[in-house]
């Protein structure tokens, strides 16, 4: 109602002929005609009035959608910050753990033995999740839990094989793998109390374990030769029946033991153990494993020559590197998510030219030569850094070992001269006439206890004061890191 009397009041006001109007022709008009317009009016107005609403609802939500997507975001922020926290939180965490029972010994001697959690790959971003290990920390080994320790009774049965069990460990294969590569020594003891329980009869394996790679069956019980099936008592030649390697082969109808620690870091752990034969209601069979220990450092001497060295040395971050070479130095790429021996650990990008100290030499005569078979020597040096050139003998000691070149020129009359590294030939250069110009030149990789010079094989050497026609010198390329 009151929209309506605001309608009717704009009309008054907009169209004052309709409302006030000439009071004749009012009368005159038609009265349905007047009311037709008026409600034409209203309707307009009333459109109008719809039209401004909607467009006022319509930005309403346009301001509401914004504020929710405005709160929406802020909510994934705060998440991704929430995250970003944990995630550096749990880096932070991570790389606080030791990454052996070994270092943690060393960084913390009066720790008592007990369980502790050790992250042997490290803190990299595709790191293994650290795991619970029990430390001794009397000798600082790492021993590695699984659900086969306590002996178990194996099932009656008869074909090779037949009994199975898998060995569940508390850690992943690549945590223990990278447990042995920062270990000096791994092993794991396995026991078996047998009653006509053979591992091998007439030639044929009954019984065999896995270790890290499940294809390989191993038929040795003690030691690390993968090549022979043998106990330990085999080893030590003193099993109860000497015609065979393990006293359970022996099929003697009393109790007997093979025990023994299995060394082959290779193999290790085991992860399945294989038992059969043993169908007879007087066989019995017991086997025990014991945890994957491993103790020791493995043994760096000198400077770092890979990834795999600086990965032992708790270098964590990838990136490039400058290691020690073969006979020099390298840059290499180290991933240090991947483990030593993993492909792609260690990319190399090249060789670095290092000499640990300056050594060149230019040295010429000033007259002719004609001692044949004889070192050259020479009546001026320019040059003769290192102090490794000796001109009156002609020989040249390298004060340190490297990669070196050589340079002669000269002028001769028929002359034959050869470059000789400790009297033996390395090359050699000759002339034919008189006054033709000679040269040899050589690279050689030397040693302190080395020696170079040229001898004049035959002919002579022309040469003179002003000319200097005769020019023997050298330099140090490389030095050879050992």
């Amino acid at each position: 109602m009151a929209v309506v009397k605001v309608l009717v009041l704009a009309v008054a006001v907009m169209f004052p002929s309709i409302i006030m109007g000439n009071i004749g022709e009012s009368y005159s008009k038609d009265k349905v005609s007047m009311e037709a317009e008026l409600e034409m009016v209203v309707d307009m107005l009333e459109k109008e009035e719809i039209s401004r609403r909607a467009s006022e609802l319509k930005m309403q939500q346009m301001i509401d959608e914004q504020a929710a997507e405005i709160l929406q975001l802020s909510g994934q922020l705060r998440e991704e910050d929430d995250l970003i926290s944990h995630l550096r939180q749990e880096k932070t965490l991570k790389a606080s753990y030791p990454r052996t029972c070994e270092e943690l010994l060393t960084a913390n001697p009066s720790t008592p033995s007990g369980y502790q959690m050790i992250d042997p790959d490290g803190p990299s971003s595709d790191s293994e999740e650290p795991f619970t290990a029990f430390c001794n920390m009397t000798t600082g080994t790492t021993e590695v839990p699984h659900n086969s320790e306590i002996g178990v009774v194996i099932d009656k049965c008869a074909p090779a094989g037949c009994y199975s069990r898998s060995v569940a460990y508390n850690a992943t294969m690549k945590q223990i793998v990278a447990l042995t590569k920062l270990s000096g020594t791994c092993r794991q003891f396995i026991r078996f109390n047998c009653v006509g329980i053979p591992f091998q009869f007439n030639g044929l394996d009954y019984a065999w374990w896995n270790g890290r790679d499940s294809n390989q069956n191993r038929t040795y019980w003690a030691g690390s030769d993968v090549s022979k099936h043998t106990c330990q008592c085999g080893l030590d030649a003193n099993c109860t029946d000497t015609s065979v390697f393990c006293n359970c082969d022996s099929l003697a109808p009393e109790a007997v033991v093979d025990a023994g620690y299995i060394t082959n870091v290779e193999d290790l752990p085991v992860t399945t153990l294989r038992f059969g034969r043993a169908s007879s209601t007087s066989s019995f069979g017991l086997h025990t494993l014991g945890r994957m220990e491993c103790f020791g450092r493995p043994t760096i001497d000198g400077p770092p020559m890979s990834c795999a060295d600086l990965w032992i040395l708790s270098y964590s971050l990838n990136g490039i590197y400058t290691v020690q070479g073969d006979n020099g130095v390298k840059t290499v790429y180290c991933d240090f998510s991947k483990l030593p021996g993993d492909a792609g650990q260690e990319i190399l990008i090249g060789y670095s030219d290092v000499k640990t100290t300056e050594v060149y030499f230019n040295a010429a005569r000033d007259s002719d030569f004609t001692t044949t078979d004889s070192a050259i020597p020479f009546e001026k040096v320019r040059f003769n850094k290192g102090s490794a050139f000796n001109m009156n003998t002609g020989l040249f000691r390298p004060p340190t070992p490297g990669l070196y070149f050589f340079s002669f020129i000269g002028s001769g009359n028929d002359a034959k001269v050869a470059l000789l590294k400790n009297e033996q030939v390395i090359g050699t250069a000759k002339t034919t006439g008189a006054q033709i110009q000679i040269s040899l030149s050589s690279t050689i990789e030397l040693k302190p206890e080395d020696s170079v010079a040229v001898k004049l094989l035959s002919g002579s050497l022309l040469d003179n004061a002003a000319d200097h026609l005769t020019v023997f010198s050298g330099f140090l390329l490389t030095t050879n890191i050992e």
